[in-house]
């Protein structure tokens, strides 16, 4: 199958909250990386990853803005949308409790696709900028 309809597939099972589909797209051996220094690895580990952010924003969405490929390489860059509702895990291990602030913050994903599933995803995203729109960092002075 080609790379990008894995992509969009993985991004319509999250978008559709089907954890399972979602889950059907990585390897067992998958690497996700993200902001923060976060490296999961495993299967168990990305169902971490689906949990933690599902939890903390129920009603969230992904948009992809752009999508490239190039043999089994796609880049991602697509904007994530949702009310913080539900604790955030953060990757030193603490919490953030709901603030009950909407966000709308922009990143980029690079996947690796082998055998038709997702290998190596690698996520990055403006940590500061999520934390000044959740409210819990000071707004720059003007």
């Amino acid at each position: 199958m080609d790379a990008t309809k894995i992509i969009r597939a993985s991004y319509d099972y999250w978008n559709n909250k089907d954890k399972n589909g979602f889950l059907s797209h990585f390897t067992e051996s998958s690497e996700i990386t993200a902001s923060g220094g976060l490296v999961l690895n495993g299967l168990a580990e990305a169902e971490m990853f689906w949990d933690s952010w599902q939890i903390a924003f129920p009603d969230n969405h992904l948009t992809i803005r752009d999508l490239f490929a190039s043999g089994d390489q796609v880049a991602v860059e697509a904007t994530f949308e949702g009310t913080h509702s539900g604790p955030l895990h953060a990757p030193d291990g603490s919490q953030i409790p709901p603030t009950g602030k909407h966000v709308s913050a922009p990143y980029a994903d690079f996947f690796t696709v082998h055998d038709d599933k997702i290998a190596i995803e690698h996520l990055y995203y403006d940590q500061l900028e999520l934390l000044l729109q959740l409210g819990l960092m000071p707004a720059p002075a003007t």
